[in-house]
């Protein structure tokens, strides 16, 4: 039975290239929604904030990342997306109660 350790290096290195697709997937269709770019706007701010924090993660331990950095290389993204819209939507609501008032 193989013991479980630190990650190797490969491991965050493929992590990163399996974030690379879905990525640019959800870019492609976000950039076809005939908003005037919003929606595409947000996508393209997750995925640079996204390579931002890998690029922390992986010149912190770059030799030993942890299981949680694998994991945030490679599904990172969504939670950062997920977050921007959240953000948005909170955004949108109160500046539609402000201008009410």
């Amino acid at each position: 039975m193989k013991e479980e350790g630190p990650q190797e290096p490969r491991d965050a290195h493929e992590a990163a290239r399996f974030a690379v697709v879905p990525q640019l997937l959800i870019l492609l269709f976000s950039s076809l929604i005939l908003d005037g770019g919003q929606i595409a706007r947000f996508c393209g701010a997750a995925i640079v904030v996204h390579w931002i924090a890998a690029a922390i993660i992986l010149i912190r331990r770059p030799r030993r990342p942890t299981p949680f950095d694998i994991i945030l290389l490679r599904a990172g993204f969504f939670l950062i997306l997920a977050v921007a819209f959240t953000v948005a939507i909170i955004a949108t609501f109160v500046a539609e109660v402000l201008n009410l008032n």
